[in-house]
Parts: C-alpha cells; sequence; structure tokens
C-alpha cells in the first residue's frame, strides 16, 4: 500500500499564523523561554480563527488529496471505529511533528485509539526490567519563575496510586545531583517541571535559576536509567520537542511533552487529567488512551487559553507495546505477531508521512532562508520579539544553516545572553559561515588571544574566497591588520589595512585603526591623514560594538584637539 500527500503552502500559511498568534499571547505565567516577555495582545489575525482554519486545511489535506485515498481507504475498510489502535506517525521534519494529528476526523473516528509521533533513534533493541512491587516515580522541580511546579508535586503525591514509590524530589537541583540519581535510584518514571526550550540545536531545560541542562549533557547517567528500566519521561514544561527527540535517541521507550509554551494552570490540568486516567486505581488506561483523554479534557480550558488541548504530545518507540501502568512494574516488550495483521495499515499510514518529508523537504530551506532574513532585518530594527519568532521557525526548518545561527548569537548578543551567544556562534563557525568566522576572530582578538585569531582567520579566508564577496575580503584584512597592530607590527598592519579598504573604501574599522597608526607614527607630519582617518571613524558608531566604541572616543578626542 503506498500513497502521498502533496506539498500545502495554504496550510503552511496557516500553520505559521497559528503559531505566531499563540506565541505572541504567552506572558510570563507560561512554563517556556524565560529571556524574552512576549507581547500580551494577540496580532489581527485571531488565533481561534487560525485554529479553525488550520483544522479544516488538515482535515482537507488527510481527506481529499487524491494521491493519499487509498491509505484513508485502508484503514476506514481494516478498521472498525470501537477498535483499539495506535496512529504512529514517523516523520523527522518539525513542522509535520508540530502539527496537531490528534484533531483531524480521519483519526477522531476511533474513539479508543490515540496518535504519538515515532521519533528517530539510534538503536534497535528495547531494554527488559526485572518486575518489581513499586513503581519508582523520579521528581524534578527546576527554575519556578514566574510560575508554581510545586503544585506538580502534590498532583503527584495526592494521583498516584498506593504501590507508588515517589522517591524524594529534586528540587533546584544543580546538574551533578540529577546525574547521580538517576545512575543510582533506577525510577521508572521520569518527571521534570519547570521551563525548558527548544530554541537551539539541541533541546534544554532549566534546572535551576542558573543553571540549563540538554539531554546530552546527561546522556550517560539517561541510558543507566534505561537499561535500569526507565520506560517513561514526562516533561510538563515547554517547547519539549526537541528533547524527546534526543531521549528518543538513548532508546527511552515513551516521552511525553509540550509541542509549544503551556499556561502554568493547564500544565497542571494536564498532569491531573493524564495521572487520573494513567494511574487510575482501578481502570488505568493505556498511555495512548491517558494522553488522549488528557488532551480532550483540556479543551474546556480555551476559552481562556486558545489551543491549549493541541500542546501534549506523545513520543513512543512503535515496537514497543502501548505503555500501561502494569508495565511499568514489568519488562516492556516488543509486539506479539498476533498484533502484525492488525497493524498493516498503521505501517501504511507511517510509511506516507515518510514521503511527505520529501516533498517538504525540498521547499523548507527556501523557507529557512526567509525567516532567517526576516530574523536579521528584526535584530537590526531592534525588534527583539519579531527576531526571536523568525530565527526559531529559521532554524526548526533548517538546523544546518550557518547563516541562522550566527543571526541567533547576533539576538544572544542583544539579549546579554552570552553563553548561548558563543553557543551559537561556534556552530556557525563549525557550519563553514563566514561572517561567524571572522566574529570568532574578533572574540579571540578581544581576549588577547592573537595566535588562536590568526589561525582561524586562515580557515575564514577560504571560506570567504568561496564567496568572493568584498565585504568578506575586506573583513579578512581588516582583522589581520588588526592583529599586527595588537602584535605592535605597524608596518603589516598599516600594509594590509590599506588593502581592505580596496573592497570597501569607506570601512569605519579600517580607518579607526590606520589612524592610531599613523598617529603613532608621526603625529605632526601625517596630520591631515589622521584627520580623514578619524572623520569616517567617528561616523555612524555602532553602540554594541566595544571596539568602535574605544576607537571612536579615540578619534573624537584627536578631532577636538587638533581644532583648538
Amino acid at each position: 500500500m503506498d500513497g502521498t500527500l502533496p506539498p500545502d503552502p495554504v496550510l503552511f500559511k496557516v500553520y505559521q499564523q497559528v503559531r505566531e498568534s499563540y506565541r505572541q499571547q504567552c506572558h510570563l505565567a507560561y512554563r517556556g523561554f524565560r529571556g524574552l516577555e512576549a507581547l500580551d495582545e494577540v496580532t489581527h489575525i485571531s488565533i481561534r480563527d487560525a485554529a479553525v482554519d488550520l483544522t479544516a486545511g488538515l482535515n482537507d489535506w488527510l481527506d481529499y488529496s487524491p494521491d493519499f485515498q487509498p491509505i484513508r481507504e485502508e484503514l476506514l475498510h481494516h478498521l472498525n471505529g470501537m477498535d483499539r489502535v495506535r496512529f504512529v506517525i514517523h516523520t523527522q521534519d518539525p513542522i509535520l511533528q508540530w502539527l496537531p494529528w490528534h484533531i483531524c476526523n480521519l483519526f477522531q473516528r476511533y474513539r479508543h485509539g490515540g496518535v504519538s509521533l515515532s521519533l528517530p533513534r539510534r538503536s534497535h533493541s528495547l531494554p527488559l526490567s526485572p518486575c518489581q512491587s513499586r513503581v519508582r516515580v523520579l521528581a524534578v522541580l527546576g527554575d519556578s519563575t514566574g510560575i508554581d511546579i510545586e503544585a506538580d508535586l502534590l498532583l503527584l503525591q495526592d494521583k498516584l496510586p498506593p504501590d507508588t514509590e515517589i522517591l524524594p524530589p529534586l528540587i533546584a537541583t544543580p546538574r551533578k545531583v540529577l546525574g547521580e540519581k538517576l545512575w543510582e535510584q533506577r525510577p521508572d518514571i521520569l518527571f521534570f517541571a519547570g521551563h525548558s526550550s527548544s530554541t537551539g540545536p539541541q533541546g534544554e531545560f532549566f534546572l535551576n535559576e542558573f543553571e540549563s541542562v540538554a539531554i546530552a549533557d546527561l546522556k550517560f547517567a539517561l541510558s543507566k536509567a534505561i537499561d535500569q528500566g526507565l520506560k517513561l519521561a514526562i516533561f510538563n514544561s515547554c517547547d519539549g520537542l526537541k528533547l524527546a527527540q534526543d531521549l528518543a535517541d538513548l532508546n527511552l521507550p515513551a516521552i511525553i511533552v509540550m509541542r509549544e509554551r503551556i499556561p502554568d494552570a493547564a500544565a497542571q490540568y494536564f498532569l491531573d487529567y493524564f495521572l487520573s486516567a494513567f494511574a487510575h486505581p482501578t481502570e488505568p488506561k493505556p498511555l495512548t488512551l491517558a494522553v488522549r483523554e488528557a488532551q480532550e479534557r483540556l479543551q474546556y480550558l480555551e476559552q481562556d487559553y486558545p489551543c491549549v488541548s493541541w500542546l501534549p504530545v506523545l513520543c513512543q518507540q512503535p515496537e514497543a507495546a502501548d505503555l500501561t501502568w502494569a508495565d511499568l512494574r514489568a519488562p516492556v516488550k516488543p509486539k506479539s505477531s498476533p498484533l502484525q495483521k492488525r497493524r498493516l495499515p498503521l505501517r501504511a499510514f507511517s510509511l506516507i508521512l515518510g514521503v511527505l518529508v520529501l516533498s517538504l523537504s525540498i521547499i523548507t530551506p527556501n523557507l529557512a532562508a526567509h525567516f532567517n532574513k526576516q530574523g536579521a532585518n528584526c535584530i537590526n530594527q531592534s525588534d527583539l520579539i519579531c527576531a526571536k519568532q523568525n530565527l526559531d521557525l529559521a532554524v526548526r526548518l533548517n538546523s544546518r544553516n550557518g547563516s541562522v545561527h550566527n543571526n541567533l548569537s547576533r539576538f544572544y548578543e542583544k539579549m546579554k545572553d552570552y553563553p548561548k551567544r558563543d553557543h551559537h556562534l561556534d556552530i556557525a563557525v563549525r557550519l563553514g559561515n563566514p561572517a561567524a568566522c571572522t566574529g570568532k576572530v574578533v572574540q579571540f582578538i578581544h581576549t588577547g588571544e592573537l595566535l588562536e585569531a590568526e589561525s582561524l582567520l586562515h580557515s575564514c579566508q577560504d571560506l570567504v574566497n568561496k564567496r568572493k564577496t568584498n565585504l568578506g575580503q575586506y573583513s579578512i584584512y581588516k582583522n589581520q591588520g588588526w592583529i599586527y597592530f595588537e602584535q605592535g607590527s605597524l608596518q603589516k598592519a598599516q600594509f594590509v589595512l590599506e588593502k581592505s579598504l580596496e573592497y570597501i573604501p569607506k570601512g569605519k574599522a579600517a580607518h579607526c585603526l590606520l589612524g592610531k597608526i599613523k598617529y603613532q607614527q608621526d603625529p605632526d607630519y601625517l596630520k591631515s591623514e589622521i584627520r580623514e582617518h578619524f572623520q569616517i571613524c567617528v561616523n555612524r558608531v555602532r553602540k554594541d560594538r566595544i571596539e568602535e566604541l574605544q576607537w571612536s572616543k579615540f578619534a573624537e578626542n584627536y578631532l577636538n584637539q587638533s581644532q583648538e
């Protein structure tokens, strides 16, 4: 069975409108990115109207795309509306992962079915753990800035059944302690509440006000915990799809995250509804159905929090049976062969989304470039909210675009978040972005690491030569001249700085340095040349460039004194 879903530009546009409108309604009482407070007003496009359009567009896409009809008809023919069934969507495309598949009519008709994502992973074997009498839960309460996460702990204590052992909770714990507890305490469930983010190349969650951690930072501790029986991770935080991807790489059977920032109150309601279904003392529901029930119950909150029922998403290893509370005390085994016939149409549906990714991959790089350009323009206009929204989309669409990471570095520079600035700058350099490469050279010069700066500059030269832009060539010669100047080699510095002006005749930094060099050589004889350089140096100084501020101040003092 085969079929395809065609690219749908209209649906993509509505998807953008929903995300943009949703993010603009967020404020500090949301469990999300802490460094930027979004606007309280929505855009002129109502989020509810956009959500209706997205729902209709998604249904039309599945119901009326001609090449998809064989798959749809096969599902309707083989599956009864009362069958217990899992729909597992295989895709690596971040847009497809974000879409609220569970609201589609095609899946809604199966009242005992649910939708989950299957994320790529490296291993193909699921760990087995020994049977045990109690389900062990490790609760990690992270940074609580602006939110109430102690309520989550109270819900765990209230809703989990008597056969649960809630391990001593970790509150604002350092990374080292969390790693030790994962290694030693053999939890079945890992629960996190607090702030998290997927804005960078990998997801991260905030352990406390000062420390964030990525899954890779806990790779060995988490792998050990999974080998010892960890079967489910719940991140009742925000924007967690990248966390889910990273955990899937470690072969964790099931992960629950949020697609976007989630209101604090809604996060607590979700946990309440989910535990009431999954850990019910007499009639516990399988994981897929428990998540579905919690999603549907959140719909009552959408008067105050539009689209909130779309946020929870379940990610599973399709080889494992649908997890139940009883499974947490026993090994998770692969699905048995009698179910294979029932799963045949589901595998067909999974295949088609794999084909769909190929269609979308043709258009997403161009879209990434578009959003990257928009983000750069917003940075230039000091509109940081606009910049963050566009660059987030750009990096989701193409995380291998060095220019996107370079602009994210510029964004975090504006936000004074220097660790993230350096993180994205280093990624951009590794991806071969010339502007990032020369930016890293400037960092080395600032810190006095002149040998490192000169070594990296040779690599930058190779990158610039491939593009052959005047700005790139100017930057190479200007930075080489700056290095020579700092080393005290004034003649070499003068030669290459004058060479840089062949590419950008009004290059401010080169004129600043040439003025200082000639001032040191002969301030009287070269007075007219010095004035000419310094007059360009003081023009339109960029306040975010420390060196330009220092050089222009020196030049301004010289010009004032020479007029007296």
